[in-house]
């Protein structure tokens, strides 16, 4: 917004030289971005925010200027206006895109130059000036920034409909540019034709020119939305247009109808008018708003005088009802609260008035919530084991989400998506890292390792729901180490990661138990259980779901309850002494039927050899052609050892032949060696 020094002293008493008030308004929240010397006068380039429309209007700067300096605001003073003739025919078709729309006739006018105050008044801002009539308009709309638009009444057929544009119908605007319409864009016609794009334009065959006797005076509000969307498309935007895009005012539009009116009678007359028609909602619908004193006190942290308070809001057009309320002018729709008068009573009293003081902050350890340690530990421990952290959307598909089981009632809808895939509040973490997954195989890195910590979202009974967990997803080569062999992941690959993940957390009784999973493969999936409590799940994607989202190579994936880890994770670490006395290893090499399970054996083993079985591993699983068909072989390796003794080779071998003679017995084991 352009405004002169001068043109603001037409409304107040200022006393401020330019520089100052420049910088009380930008004080006050009106950016002043440059101060230009223009002559003997200064041009202010004022930012304008996009909740305060009223600031693009000389009056509504000057609204301000009064209040920050506490003068009183002198408005135009519009003299009584004596109509005569006959009202002009209009009809409100659209009242969804016009709320309100007036129009006023007026005969026997002289179209001329513009005099000297008035053509410096537009060029003052930038506005170049046409002739007296177009140039009344286009200083109303700057001095109340309510938009006017005037037809020379004689080229309209009849009177004005305001309606939706016909497929096709196209008009020529006063840039002479024809523009091809549509039925989402709004016009002002005759009962031939467009004659003007509301809020916008106007048209070329009904505009003012020097032969023009009679105008036909439009003052409206039209709907914001509406104007924006026919302004996109059209790719055209005018000072009426930014205006009306940004709201009205809607008890301003008669007084500005007024204030031309009687300008044009001055400058162009004697002209004759017309009574008013004014089609539509006539008042703004008033609201009242509360300030109490203590909660304004409290929250600035210092007492501002009552009479000050109110002397200023009333500055700024708000009068003042019983019971420490005040009523809202129609020009203030972004004053809604409580807070909202108390910013507006502090920006012109000044913050610079509230006094600053030094905050002392002493630095204490363990402030961060314990939980929030153990989510970073957890992110540190999988970065360690060779994993990236992934952060993925929150909002996903129904139809991504039923591949992972997720039914479309237990999913938290979004009101107003910005597309089908982004409908839903995710409920899993699994369809976004997968997609990462599949992002990164699609651009040739076919070693992937991702995990995420995030929430997700269900609905319940109890309504809406939220919970933290823990996805994990691997694919490709465990290691990508020229050194290492080149071994593809596995789901004991997963399952070891996070075997040492929970036991660095500290959790006790941590069981992995074969399950079936409509999203793994068949026999290779796991659930997770805490004593005895469901905490996830792991396996192999199944064939299908990769499909479905592109992926050709084995992925597998897992996916825990990080808001039930955390509540057993046992923060306390508790150290073993190193052992004193050596261990002793045996390997075993078995023959098995191929629905033993290894934890069967290892639970035998542990089992059978008590205190002194310090570790079993498993390291290697043969299914070549010396193994009968229907069976596999494991080999383990076993550390024996005491903590108070060195073991003897009788204890060992005693203890080993026993294991050998439970795994043939209790599990049909054929050992194969030793």
């Amino acid at each position: 917004m352009k405004v002169t020094y001068s043109w603001l002293k037409d409304y107040v008493d200022i006393k401020l030289k330019p520089e100052e008030l420049a910088h009380k308004l930008t004080m006050a929240g009106l950016e002043v971005t440059s101060l230009e010397k223009i002559g003997t006068d200064h041009l202010l380039h004022i930012e304008v925010t996009t909740n305060r429309p009223d600031w693009l209007s000389v009056i509504g700067i000057a609204r301000e200027v009064a209040a920050i300096t506490s003068k009183k605001l002198h408005l135009p003073n519009i003299k009584a206006l004596n109509p005569k003739l006959e009202m002009p025919t209009v009809k409100v078709i659209d009242q969804k895109g016009c709320l309100r729309y007036t129009a006023r006739l007026i005969e026997d006018i002289k179209v001329k130059p513009s005099p000297k105050w008035l053509s410096d008044k537009l060029k003052s801002v930038g506005s170049r000036p046409i002739n007296n009539i177009v140039d009344i308009t286009n200083f109303c709309l700057l001095e109340y920034g309510q938009p006017l638009h005037a037809f020379d009444f004689d080229k309209l057929k009849s009177g004005v409909v305001v309606r939706k544009a016909k497929a096709n119908e196209e008009i020529i605007t006063i840039d002479e540019v024809k523009r091809k319409l549509d039925p989402s864009m709004l016009v002002i016609a005759d009962e031939t034709r467009p004659v003007a794009l509301a809020g916008i334009m106007g048209g070329a065959d009904t505009e003012v020119s020097q032969g023009t006797k009679r105008v036909l005076l439009e003052s409206a509000y039209f709907d914001p939305a509406t104007i924006r969307r026919t302004s996109k498309k059209l790719g055209l935007t005018s000072e009426s247009s930014y205006r009306f895009e940004r709201r009205v005012d809607l008890e301003i539009i008669t007084t500005a109808s007024n204030r031309a009116v009687s300008l044009m009678q001055e400058l162009a007359g004697p002209g004759e008018i017309s009574k008013i028609k004014d089609v539509g909602k006539k008042k703004f619908t008033s609201r009242n708003v509360s300030l109490k004193p203590t909660c304004l006190n409290q929250i600035l942290g210092v007492t501002v005088p009552t009479s000050r308070v109110k002397s200023i809001l009333t500055s700024l057009g708000l009068k003042p009802k019983a019971s420490n309320s005040f009523e809202i002018p129609s020009w203030r729709g972004d004053l809604t609260r409580e807070i909202d008068l108390i910013e507006e009573v502090v920006r012109i009293w000044g913050y610079e008035k509230i006094p600053t003081s030094t905050v002392t902050v002493k630095p204490q350890a363990g402030l961060e919530a314990s939980s929030m340690k153990t989510v970073k530990e957890v992110s540190n421990l999988l970065i360690s084991a060779g994993l990236n952290e992934a952060i993925t959307y929150s909002l996903t598909s129904s139809r991504l989400a039923a591949l992972f089981g997720k039914e479309e009632k237990d999913l938290v809808r979004v009101e107003n998506p910005l597309s089908p895939e982004l409908a839903f509040m995710r409920g899993s973490l699994l369809p976004g890292l997968i997609s990462a997954v599949g992002f990164n195989i699609n651009r040739k890195n076919l070693d992937v390792k991702l995990f995420e910590v995030g929430p997700v979202y269900f609905s319940s009974m109890r309504g809406k729901c939220e919970k933290q967990l823990l996805a994990v997803s691997l694919t490709g080569a465990r290691s990508n180490n020229w050194q290492d062999d080149k071994s593809s992941v596995d789901i004991f690959y997963l399952k070891g990661i996070l075997e040492e993940l929970l036991d660095r957390l500290g959790i006790e009784g941590v069981k992995f138990e074969a399950c079936s999973n409509s999203i793994f493969e068949p026999a290779q999936s796991m659930v997770v259980k805490i004593k005895g409590n469901n905490i996830g799940f792991l396996g192999r994607l199944n064939a299908s779901i990769r499909d479905r989202v592109d992926i050709d190579y084995d992925v597998f994936c897992a996916e825990l309850n990080l808001s039930s880890i955390l509540k057993v994770s046992k923060k306390k670490k508790i150290f073993n002494s190193i052992p004193k006395f050596p261990p002793v290893l045996r390997d075993i090499s078995l023959l098995v039927k191929k629905d033993v399970l290894s934890k069967e054996i290892t639970s035998l083993i542990t089992e059978t050899g008590g205190d002194l079985i310090e570790e079993v591993r498993l390291f290697d699983e043969y299914k070549g052609k010396q193994i009968s068909k229907g069976c596999k072989g494991l080999s383990y390796s076993i550390k024996y050892q005491a903590s108070n003794r060195t073991l003897t080779s009788e204890e060992i071998d005693s203890l080993h032949n026993k294991i050998c003679e439970g795994l043939t017995s209790t599990l049909g084991a054929q050992v194969r060696s030793t």
